[in-house]
């Protein structure tokens, strides 16, 4: 959405080994405040309200689960306090915002970098990508909009 614009110096395309020392930065600890995770019922509401209003006033809306670097998403699948994770945040997608609350949205699961053809060094770190891949997710996301999609498909 713009709201968070990085320096310049922090956007340019880093080199394998740059990426890859960052990594290991960011995943010692708790792998950004996801080894805590639950579900946030204030978010839920705050964003339930936000996505009925559009579709209230004819607008539809995507909603995207954008790519962790592949090194970060492999590392989440071999450490057992992140296994359960995303399959929860997928789940609440699911579960809360469309059976109970009823929002109609389109959702598009960018999660693995390789569905949209992201490599490993269009990221700034291990969960911001760079512009190219951005698009790339984007063009996959867009492209899957058609009449399907009025729903999620999750």
């Amino acid at each position: 959405d713009g709201s968070l614009i990085y320096p310049k110096k922090e956007t340019e395309i880093l080199t394998l080994e740059e990426i890859r020392r960052k990594l290991l930065e960011y995943t010692v600890g708790c792998i950004y405040s996801l080894c805590n995770w639950e579900f946030d019922e204030l978010a839920y509401r705050d964003i339930k309200m936000l996505l009925l209003d559009a579709q209230a006033h004819g607008t539809k809306t995507l909603i995207v689960m954008t790519p962790y670097q592949p090194w970060v998403l492999n590392r989440f699948s071999e450490l057992s306090a992140y296994q359960e994770i995303l399959p929860a945040v997928r789940g609440a997608i699911a579960t809360r915002m469309v059976q109970e609350a009823g929002v109609s949205f389109a959702f598009c699961d960018a999660l693995d970098p390789a569905t949209s053809g992201c490599m490993e060094t269009e990221f700034m770190d291990g969960m911001h990508m760079q512009r190219y891949c951005a698009e790339k997710v984007m063009r996959k996301c867009l492209g899957r909009l058609d009449e399907t999609l009025l729903s999620p498909q999750l």
